[in-house]
């Protein structure tokens, strides 16, 4: 944290010797190493409530994530359960009326009923071939 090195050292170390007197200077090295043992006690506890707080905000943020995939796969589901509740109402001879090219409307029209007796269908409800209607 500090760059101090040896030469900064000694220097405090004789200016304090002189300052103070070789009478007191263990008394005041000893209150000095215990405040030092304090500081370093609060940082060490400022560290690890630092890190618990990170690891709760990573921990919410993860649970969010998680929570707006969660929202995400439910509406995906949603919309696809929506489509085949949509399918499965439809009338079922829908797409095979279409494919025949008969009129899936209510009203009956004179080329529904035209092509009707023209096409012979057979008891599965196909029309025969072509070559069999033609007499």
């Amino acid at each position: 944290m500090f760059d101090v090195g040896f030469w900064e050292l000694v220097i405090i170390a004789v200016m304090a010797l002189v300052v103070v007197g070789p009478e007191r200077l263990p008394l005041l090295l000893g209150k000095v190493g215990r405040w030092v043992g304090k500081a370093r006690a609060y940082v060490a506890t400022l560290r690890g409530d630092i890190e618990r707080e990170v690891q709760k905000a990573e921990k919410v943020v993860a649970e969010n994530d998680a929570l707006l995939k969660l929202k995400e796969a439910t509406e995906l589901a949603r919309k696809q359960a929506a489509d085949v509740k949509q399918t499965m109402d439809r009338p079922a001879g829908t797409a095979v009326d279409k494919l025949m090219g008969r009129d899936t409307t209510n009203e009956p029209s004179s080329a529904n009923n035209d092509s009707e007796s023209t096409i012979e269908n057979d008891p599965a409800g196909l029309p025969k071939p072509l070559s069999e209607n033609r007499d």
